[in-house]
């Protein structure tokens, strides 16, 4: 179990960790990075509350969901191990939503861009590519009426999308209809740099659309394993961007894990 106090914007996150036991990848560490990124997300929410503002998303809203979604690997590889634990009908299902966007996509002409568009690195031309992928049209996979069937799994970029603006503006987005909520940090992004180093491409980010077309790759690629204590202090580490040394000041707990990834306990904002 990690003790530890993260100051983020002008919020102090205190956090409890527990962690599970042995080598893990990171992979492992999602259910514990999701409440971290959760307990941020939440303390940017009472701020825009306090603010008078009142957050417009929720269930049946699907506007955005019709976006292109970027994930790590980390977190695809986790949604294809996820996908196999379902019955074999579900899973035919699931893979015949995803074939079916692919399809749509081709029929619009965005299919192969969508695929190349995991090499872009020119910010403009992926913002003018996110428009047109959007106005496109096609819905997420995991979309069900309207609602994400995968909510307590969902990417941690769908997580940080979060708005104030009517509802009814997301259908047509301009930079002037839509007000984000802001949070402090970007942690898909942290996701998508961890571990750039082992591939020849350095950071990349897939689109959650084409995540059957990524199975074969991310399950050739072998994928690092280390303690979990020392894996998730890394992570931790690139977070705040901070030495080993000035990140053993935040950790105030003991060292050790403890075989509960799905404990209930997580950060708390304060």
């Amino acid at each position: 179990m990690l003790d530890f106090e993260l100051h983020v914007g002008e919020r102090t996150i205190q956090a409890t960790a527990r962690l599970p036991v042995g080598e893990v990848r990171l992979v492992d560490l999602l259910p514990v990075l999701r409440k971290f990124n959760d307990a941020i997300i939440g303390a940017a929410v009472e701020d825009t509350r306090a603010e008078g503002r009142t957050i417009s998303c929720r269930a049946g809203c699907g506007a955005c969901c019709r976006q292109i979604v970027p994930i790590s690997e980390h977190e695809a590889l986790a949604l294809l191990e996820w996908v196999e634990t379902l019955p074999e009908n579900q899973q035919t299902l699931i893979r015949s939503k995803f074939a079916s966007a692919a399809a749509a996509l081709g029929a619009k002409g965005m299919l192969e861009r969508t695929r190349e568009a995991v090499l872009t690195k020119d910010r403009v031309a992926t913002l003018r590519f996110s428009l047109e992928y959007f106005h496109a049209g096609v819905p997420c996979p995991f979309l069900v009426n309207e609602s994400c069937s995968i909510h307590p799994i969902r990417p941690m970029k769908c997580r940080e999308y979060l708005v104030t603006s009517p509802a009814e503006n997301c259908a047509q987005p301009t930079a002037e209809s839509i007000a984000m909520v802001e949070i402090p940090t970007d942690f898909s992004k942290i996701l998508f740099h961890f571990d750039a180093a082992r591939s020849a491409e350095g950071s990349r980010w897939l689109p959650l659309v084409l995540l059957f077309e990524w199975d074969a790759q991310l399950r050739q690629d072998p994928q690092r394993r280390a303690d979990s204590v020392a894996l998730f202090r890394e992570f931790l580490a690139a977070f705040v961007d901070a030495t080993p040394e000035a990140l053993d000041e935040m950790l105030t707990g003991r060292p050790d894990a403890e075989a509960a990834a799905d404990s209930s306990d997580g950060p708390r904002a304060a």
